[in-house]
């Protein structure tokens, strides 16, 4: 545990994580106590986050005070920490997310030294991601890792990955409070009963995600959740609810985001119990029911649904689903209409912004234009529009965000979607190709580019991205990325930040010697021959879609 005064100072931080008084405050205590280099990160990296994202000497600065963990945490762990994975974020200069996962089986007694050892060295962690493989054990060592979690006094969201983990939630009382729960590999009923009597404070709990095996889960399996009384947001992945645990969730006063598969019997007309429900996902299969046209009606707050898996609804369905006035987000996927006029039903959606279609043709596209041309932000799944289905797309003047990353799309003529005015953001797929990015020319205003799983991307392609003046921000997915792919991507002139989905930590490590304090580079998953196996890195909220989606206000 941290030193009297200075878990006082942590406490303050948690308190209100949006004022920096609190962390300089603690930045001259730790000055005061022959720390400097900690107080140096969280000065650096308050410097880093209170000035504009596009100051790379403030961001240059916050990432060389990252600590080399090999280095700095190697004394202060235990010899079994080398087996292990460790993924440690920085945010304002404090550790606030750490994901851990072994290499190598490590014993009951080892796994409480290290998890100790990491709360000594990190009390201020916020999100801890644990995950100790896929074998069984023994009460005594889930009592060890449980009772270690509780060295982490500021512990808000948790994620268990393996069946031992929810077994060991029958370790009572042995959860500290949290407000987020991932658990993996888990029985519905199991989890959630053990859940809801492991757990210290339950009714602290905001966001549950539980997934298993194939399942149909019954009332049996969720009554349980009742005792989790502030849950709402909930993500049953991997089995169906019967209509019996559809109804159960109705006990849930504050739920409003709900992820889940209804069994083929069921009612839908049972999630009118659930009063507060803004966000459903209902995944379906081919052939399962379509809610009746009374239902959308009778959820007055739903603001963004998703319905996949289904047979394609007819213009009935998509009427009624209209009759939902506040939805801003729909996503259809292979639930998408046949026929290209049924989408004529969507004009009814005033506030749609956000749409996602699967296997949309040119016809498709040109009644979308007419029926929805205030949207923002659309996916084109499983489709690979035409030069005059993308000539369509133009009468979409405030479409800003576009994917286009289904197989087969992209792959030459982009020239068309210089007609979309706001259009600044933009997912390519697996077929982009060096003719395409070259069509791209056109697209002067394009200033974040995310080429998804492009296989056939060369560096000759990325250097066609010079021709776009504005662009700042490059998501590179290429599944044998090389050092040739980095060069040529960090060449281009305005480039701000590259985002990599993999990357050779050799070339890597140059690359950020040569471009630093030009080009943020950010990597989800380095390439590790003989390199490091703990890495340490800033947090990133702003390289996903999703963000760039919520920040263009779509």
């Amino acid at each position: 545990m941290p030193h009297a005064r200075e878990g006082d100072l942590l406490d303050r931080i948690a308190s209100d994580k949006a004022c920096d008084d609190a962390r300089l405050v603690y930045a001259d205590w730790l000055d005061d106590h022959g720390r400097a280099a900690e107080a140096e990160r969280i000065r650096a990296q308050i410097d880093h986050a209170q000035r504009a994202p596009r100051d790379l000497t403030a961001i240059g600065r916050a990432e060389a005070s990252l600590p080399d963990l090999d280095r700095d945490w190697e004394r202060a762990l235990p010899r079994a920490a080398r087996a292990l994975f460790l993924m440690v974020e920085y945010r304002r200069g404090l550790p606030t997310r750490l994901a851990v996962r072994p290499l190598d089986r490590i014993s009951a007694d080892d796994w409480s030294d290290v998890l100790d050892a990491l709360a000594r060295l990190a009390p201020s962690v916020e999100h801890l991601a644990l995950n100790v493989g896929g074998r069984d054990a023994g009460r005594d060592e889930a009592k060890h890792i449980f009772d270690a979690l509780r060295g982490f006094p500021h512990l808000a969201h948790l994620e268990l990955r393996s069946s031992l983990l929810a077994t060991a939630l029958t370790e009572a009382r042995r959860v500290p409070p949290i407000s987020a729960l991932r658990l993996d590999d888990s029985h519905p009923g199991d989890a959630v009963g053990m859940l809801a009597r492991a757990l210290s404070a339950p009714e602290a709990l905001r966001a549950l995600r539980v997934t298993a095996t194939s399942h149909v889960a019954s009332d049996r399996d969720v009554q349980d959740l009742a005792h989790l009384s502030g849950l709402a947001e909930l993500e049953l992945s991997g089995f169906e609810l019967d209509q019996s645990a559809l109804a159960r969730l109705a006990d849930l006063p504050r739920l409003s985001h709900l992820v889940a598969t209804l069994a083929a019997d069921v009612d839908p007309a049972g999630l009118v119990g659930i009063g507060r429900l803004e966000r459903l996902d209902c995944a379906l299969r081919p052939g399962r029911w379509v809610p009746p046209a009374g239902l959308w009606p009778r959820l007055p707050g739903l603001v963004a649904l998703t319905i996949d898996g289904a047979d394609p609804l007819a213009a009935t369905d998509l009427r009624a689903i209209a009759a939902a006035p506040g939805l801003r987000t729909l996503r259809l996927g292979a639930a998408t209409p046949r026929r290209a006029c049924d989408l004529d039903e969507l004009a009814a959606l005033p506030a749609l912004v956000r749409l996602e279609l699967g296997g949309a043709t040119d016809d498709h596209l040109a009644r979308l234009a007419v029926a929805v041309p205030h949207l923002r932000a659309l996916r084109l799944a499983d489709a690979a529009p035409s030069t005059r289905g993308l000539v369509a797309l133009g009468r979409l003047g405030h479409l800003s965000w576009l994917a286009l990353d289904a197989r087969g799309a992209a792959g030459t003529d982009l020239v068309p979607l210089a007609h979309l005015p706001a259009l600044d953001a933009l997912v390519l797929g697996p077929d982009a190709r060096e003719e395409g990015l070259r069509s791209l020319a056109s697209c002067a205003r394009l200033k974040w580019l995310d080429l998804e799983r492009a296989q056939y991307m060369t560096p000759l392609g990325l250097a066609e991205l010079a021709r776009l003046p504005h662009l700042e921000r490059l998501r590179l997915d290429v599944p044998a990325i090389e050092a040739a792919h980095l060069a040529a991507a960090l060449r281009l002139p305005v480039l701000r930040q590259l985002e990599l989905a993999q990357a050779p930590t050799a070339a890597l490590a140059q690359a950020r010697i040569e471009h630093a304090g030009r080009c943020r580079i950010v990597v989800a998953r380095e390439l590790y021959a003989t390199g490091p196996r703990w890495v340490a890195r800033l947090a990133s909220d702003d390289v996903s879609r999703e963000a760039w989606l919520a920040a263009s206000g779509a």
